[in-house]
């Protein structure tokens, strides 16, 4: 059986809508980080909210955060309807309580994280989380140090691992080869092809 979800990530454009509404994709994404180049405002968000839910299709809307006040995280996914709230950021599992809509939350892991602390932070998100997501720490992290991490994690759980279109996405090609096989074991790992941040 097939697990692999994919998400479309920095959406901006209403009439980009038409398009991925008939491709089959679980996820799209808008991006409210201010200092993403992909930010949107609220205004723009409400015509792709409002465009997505007349096409009365699967696709699930997820709204970025890094870091905002819960309050306006709040105030922003239930005037959008979104299905996730994703946050990017260093929100603390005390964060997490009171947020009105679905969790993805994203780890980044660093290179010289040990791999028990890194299944323990997992641990600890996805008691609260619907979704966890793996991502490097910064742009030159190497796809080596990602893949060393990643492929000694407990492989029970439920991971997303977040990639990106052209460089990034080739950095990730042969980990998310190495790491399909894991889905037919005990473990689902979900590979996301995003847009990032």
């Amino acid at each position: 059986m097939n697990n692999t979800k994919i998400k479309i990530c920095g959406i901006k454009d209403t009439r980009l809508i038409d398009e991925l509404s008939k491709l089959n994709i679980d996820f799209i994404g808008i991006n409210f980080i201010e200092s993403s180049k992909r930010f949107i405002d609220s205004k723009s968000a409400k015509a792709i909210s409002q465009k997505l839910s007349s096409k009365k299709t699967k696709i699930k809307l997820v709204g970025l955060f890094q870091d905002h006040d819960k309050s306006l995280v709040n105030e922003l996914s239930n005037d959008l309807n979104l299905d996730y709230v994703q946050l990017c950021g260093n929100e603390s599992i005390e964060y997490l309580e009171g947020l009105e809509k679905k969790i993805i939350k994203t780890i980044h892991i660093k290179k010289e994280l040990e791999i028990e602390e890194i299944n323990q932070k997992i641990n600890l998100y996805l008691d609260k989380c619907d979704y966890v997501i793996l991502d490097t720490y910064s742009k030159s992290s190497s796809g080596a140090d990602f893949k060393a991490s990643v492929t000694s994690l407990d492989i029970s759980k439920t991971y997303v691992i977040e990639g990106g279109p052209k460089n990034t996405l080739n950095k990730f090609r042969s980990i998310i080869m190495d790491l399909l096989p894991i889905k037919s074991t005990s473990g689902e790992w979900y590979i996301i092809p995003g847009m990032g941040l």
